[in-house]
């Protein structure tokens, strides 16, 4: 599969941009900058991690003819680790995990709901790997892509009517800014729910399947992993815009962003030149 192999290099490269981009712009205001912010950073790390195995397996393939298992494994851990973060982020903003009542109970849920999807998304993905060579039937392919698909659609659901819920409460409180960041966070979510059905219809009824021809098959790669791809690195980017640090932002809970500290006046007695205390009577 030698069009995988300019695929992932060609994402390898375009993850390093993301990451470096977001270092380098980040890096002014690291020390206040909220956990969600900074966690973006080791998830655009897992992608170059992710490309970079997943590129180094066909490279291996091609050129030895041999399928490493434990690059095809590690490849989609990291990959499964990457979605399930970005899942994460989502559930994050909507205020599931801070300490709050309840906090526990939604916290377990949450983990559950990822645990859930990331083992019908690895069984979504092998089955799809071994379509062609041990040519399964259909009614097979698509009830192993059911679990993902309901998986994901309930985390998809979730996070939006949390966000929706905090959105709510943030705007009764007149926080109209930090409501404004949930409402574009809402809209991703809708955009990455729409990309990842598509890309899941894509490899289900992948057209360059089932034909010998080389210029259809060439276009396998961009049906079973482009297109996936493609969607996450649009989503994170994103949410990398929603999560811009700002002084509307991240003044709230965050002093000294983008502010001059005033110049402190002092307090209690002045001290002369002496060094004692003049105390008036």
């Amino acid at each position: 599969d030698y069009g995988s192999v300019s695929l992932y290099r060609l994402f390898f490269f375009l993850y390093i941009g993301i990451l470096s981009g977001w270092h380098v712009l980040t890096a002014r205001c690291w020390r206040e900058l909220f956990l969600v912010q900074r966690f973006l950073l080791w998830i655009s790390l897992a992608a170059v991690i992710e490309c970079g195995v997943m590129w180094l397996f066909y490279f291996v393939w091609n050129r030895h003819n041999v399928a490493s298992r434990f690059l095809f494994v590690a490849g989609s851990t990291v990959s499964l680790w990457k979605t399930c973060a970005l899942f994460r982020e989502a559930l994050s903003a909507s205020d599931l995990f801070s300490e709050s009542e309840g906090e526990g109970r939604r916290h377990w849920k949450a983990q559950v709901a990822l645990v859930v999807f990331a083992a019908a998304e690895f069984n979504h993905r092998s089955v799809a790997r071994l379509r062609g060579g041990f040519n399964l039937e259909m009614s097979e392919v698509i009830a192993n892509a059911m679990p993902v698909m309901l998986s994901s659609a309930l985390l998809f659901g979730w996070a939006f009517a949390a966000l929706s819920r905090e959105k709510a409460a943030l705007m009764v409180q007149g926080r109209d800014s930090h409501a404004a960041v949930l409402r574009r966070l809402q809209a991703i979510i809708g955009i990455a729910a729409i990309g990842s059905l598509g890309v899941v219809l894509a490899q289900l009824f992948d057209p360059s399947l089932g034909h010998a021809r080389s210029d259809t098959w060439v276009m396998h790669c961009v049906f079973a992993d482009g297109l996936a791809q493609a969607v996450f690195a649009i989503v994170l980017c994103g949410v990398m815009h929603t999560w811009w640090p700002s002084d509307a932002l991240q003044g709230h809970g965050h002093a000294g962003y983008g502010k001059v500290v005033p110049e402190l006046q002092p307090i209690g007695c002045a001290i002369d030149e002496d060094g004692l205390e003049d105390i008036k009577d």
